[in-house]
Protein backbone atom coordinates (compact mmCIF):
# COMPACT_ATOMS: atom_id res chain seq x y z
CA UNK A 1 0.00 0.00 0.00
CA UNK A 2 1.56 3.24 -1.17
CA UNK A 3 0.17 5.65 1.38
CA UNK A 4 2.87 8.30 1.49
CA UNK A 5 1.78 11.75 0.47
CA UNK A 6 1.66 15.39 1.41
CA UNK A 7 -1.29 17.73 1.24
CA UNK A 8 -0.19 21.28 1.81
CA UNK A 9 -2.69 23.83 0.59
CA UNK A 10 -1.12 26.16 -1.92
CA UNK A 11 -3.61 28.98 -2.12
CA UNK A 12 -3.89 30.55 -5.56
CA UNK A 13 -1.81 28.68 -8.13
CA UNK A 14 -0.07 31.91 -9.09
CA UNK A 15 1.61 31.93 -5.68
CA UNK A 16 2.84 28.31 -5.76
CA UNK A 17 6.61 28.27 -6.17
CA UNK A 18 8.42 25.83 -8.44
CA UNK A 19 10.11 24.37 -5.36
CA UNK A 20 6.72 23.75 -3.75
CA UNK A 21 5.39 22.01 -6.86
CA UNK A 22 8.58 19.95 -7.21
CA UNK A 23 8.29 18.78 -3.58
CA UNK A 24 4.63 17.85 -4.10
CA UNK A 25 5.48 15.80 -7.19
CA UNK A 26 8.52 14.23 -5.51
CA UNK A 27 6.50 12.89 -2.59
CA UNK A 28 3.13 12.21 -4.22
CA UNK A 29 4.28 10.87 -7.59
CA UNK A 30 7.93 9.84 -7.72
CA UNK A 31 7.86 8.13 -4.32
CA UNK A 32 4.71 6.19 -5.25
CA UNK A 33 6.31 5.12 -8.53
CA UNK A 34 9.49 3.96 -6.75
CA UNK A 35 7.57 2.10 -4.05
CA UNK A 36 5.40 0.34 -6.65
CA UNK A 37 8.49 -0.63 -8.65
CA UNK A 38 10.19 -2.07 -5.56
CA UNK A 39 7.03 -3.92 -4.50
CA UNK A 40 6.61 -5.42 -7.98
CA UNK A 41 10.23 -6.59 -7.92
CA UNK A 42 9.44 -8.51 -4.73
CA UNK A 43 6.29 -10.21 -6.09
CA UNK A 44 7.56 -13.00 -8.36
CA UNK A 45 4.37 -15.01 -7.78
CA UNK A 46 1.89 -12.17 -8.16
CA UNK A 47 0.35 -9.88 -5.62
CA UNK A 48 -1.51 -6.64 -5.15
CA UNK A 49 -0.44 -3.01 -5.01
CA UNK A 50 -2.76 -0.27 -3.78
CA UNK A 51 -1.91 3.37 -4.40
CA UNK A 52 -3.50 6.18 -2.44
CA UNK A 53 -4.99 8.79 -4.76
CA UNK A 54 -7.68 11.33 -3.83
CA UNK A 55 -11.01 12.61 -5.06
CA UNK A 56 -9.00 15.74 -5.88
CA UNK A 57 -7.60 13.71 -8.80
CA UNK A 58 -11.11 13.38 -10.18
CA UNK A 59 -12.23 16.97 -9.90
CA UNK A 60 -9.51 19.29 -8.67
CA UNK A 61 -10.25 22.34 -6.61
CA UNK A 62 -9.21 25.89 -5.93
CA UNK A 63 -6.06 26.21 -3.87
CA UNK A 64 -4.98 22.61 -4.38
CA UNK A 65 -3.93 22.47 -8.03
CA UNK A 66 -0.48 20.95 -7.40
CA UNK A 67 -2.01 18.34 -5.10
CA UNK A 68 -4.79 17.57 -7.60
CA UNK A 69 -2.26 17.16 -10.40
CA UNK A 70 -0.08 14.87 -8.29
CA UNK A 71 -2.99 12.62 -7.38
CA UNK A 72 -4.22 12.56 -10.99
CA UNK A 73 -0.75 11.27 -11.87
CA UNK A 74 -1.20 8.50 -9.28
CA UNK A 75 -4.49 7.47 -10.94
CA UNK A 76 -2.86 7.34 -14.37
CA UNK A 77 0.18 5.51 -13.02
CA UNK A 78 -2.11 2.98 -11.33
CA UNK A 79 -3.80 2.17 -14.63
CA UNK A 80 -0.51 1.96 -16.53
CA UNK A 81 1.06 -0.29 -13.91
CA UNK A 82 -2.02 -2.55 -13.91
CA UNK A 83 -1.57 -3.12 -17.64
CA UNK A 84 2.17 -3.63 -17.36
CA UNK A 85 2.18 -5.86 -14.29
CA UNK A 86 -0.99 -7.87 -14.97
CA UNK A 87 0.84 -10.54 -16.97
CA UNK A 88 2.98 -11.16 -13.85
CA UNK A 89 -0.15 -11.72 -11.77
CA UNK A 90 0.18 -8.38 -10.00
CA UNK A 91 -2.98 -6.35 -9.58
CA UNK A 92 -2.65 -2.57 -9.17
CA UNK A 93 -5.51 -0.43 -7.93
CA UNK A 94 -5.97 2.89 -6.20
CA UNK A 95 -8.22 4.34 -3.55
CA UNK A 96 -9.50 7.89 -3.87
CA UNK A 97 -10.52 9.04 -0.41
CA UNK A 98 -12.75 12.01 0.18
CA UNK A 99 -12.46 14.06 3.35
CA UNK A 100 -11.19 11.68 6.03
CA UNK A 101 -10.92 12.83 9.64
CA UNK A 102 -7.18 12.51 10.22
CA UNK A 103 -4.65 14.76 11.97
CA UNK A 104 -3.33 15.80 8.55
CA UNK A 105 -6.75 16.90 7.37
CA UNK A 106 -7.42 18.65 10.69
CA UNK A 107 -4.18 20.61 10.23
CA UNK A 108 -5.35 21.73 6.78
CA UNK A 109 -8.84 22.95 7.73
CA UNK A 110 -7.90 26.57 8.34
CA UNK A 111 -5.61 26.87 5.29
CA UNK A 112 -8.37 25.32 3.17
CA UNK A 113 -10.89 27.82 4.48
CA UNK A 114 -8.41 30.66 3.93
CA UNK A 115 -7.96 29.57 0.31
CA UNK A 116 -11.70 29.74 -0.30
CA UNK A 117 -12.64 26.10 0.15
CA UNK A 118 -15.66 25.71 2.41
CA UNK A 119 -14.68 22.31 3.72
CA UNK A 120 -17.51 22.19 6.27
CA UNK A 121 -20.04 22.78 3.49
CA UNK A 122 -18.42 20.08 1.35
CA UNK A 123 -18.56 17.58 4.20
CA UNK A 124 -22.18 18.45 5.03
CA UNK A 125 -23.16 18.21 1.35
CA UNK A 126 -22.01 14.65 0.81
CA UNK A 127 -24.91 12.19 0.99
CA UNK A 128 -23.73 10.71 4.30
CA UNK A 129 -23.20 14.19 5.76
CA UNK A 130 -20.01 13.41 7.63
CA UNK A 131 -16.27 13.06 7.15
CA UNK A 132 -14.92 9.56 6.75
CA UNK A 133 -12.77 7.75 9.27
CA UNK A 134 -9.41 6.08 8.62
CA UNK A 135 -11.08 2.70 9.15
CA UNK A 136 -13.26 3.32 6.08
CA UNK A 137 -10.12 3.54 3.95
CA UNK A 138 -8.52 0.54 5.66
CA UNK A 139 -11.54 -1.59 4.78
CA UNK A 140 -11.19 -0.59 1.12
CA UNK A 141 -7.52 -1.56 1.19
CA UNK A 142 -8.33 -4.91 2.80
CA UNK A 143 -10.88 -5.59 0.06
CA UNK A 144 -8.53 -4.65 -2.78
CA UNK A 145 -5.65 -6.82 -1.54
CA UNK A 146 -7.93 -9.78 -0.78
CA UNK A 147 -9.02 -12.62 -3.03
CA UNK A 148 -12.45 -10.97 -3.13
CA UNK A 149 -10.89 -8.53 -5.60
CA UNK A 150 -9.04 -11.19 -7.61
CA UNK A 151 -10.44 -9.91 -10.94
CA UNK A 152 -10.07 -6.21 -10.20
CA UNK A 153 -7.08 -4.28 -11.50
CA UNK A 154 -6.47 -0.80 -12.88
CA UNK A 155 -9.42 0.61 -10.96
CA UNK A 156 -9.95 3.51 -8.57
CA UNK A 157 -12.15 2.79 -5.56
CA UNK A 158 -13.71 6.07 -4.47
CA UNK A 159 -14.42 6.18 -0.73
CA UNK A 160 -15.95 9.58 -0.12
CA UNK A 161 -19.38 9.23 1.47
CA UNK A 162 -20.91 9.94 -1.92
CA UNK A 163 -19.28 13.37 -2.34
CA UNK A 164 -18.49 12.70 -6.00
CA UNK A 165 -21.83 11.03 -6.76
Amino acid sequence: VNNAGIFPTTGPMQSASDDFVARMLEVNVRAVFSAAREAANRMPNGGSIVNMASIAALGGGAGISAYSASKAAVVSMTRAHAIELGPQGIRVNAIAPGVIDTPGVQAQLEPLRASGIDIDKRIAANPLGTAGQPDHIARGVIFLVSDLAAFITGQVLVIDGGATA
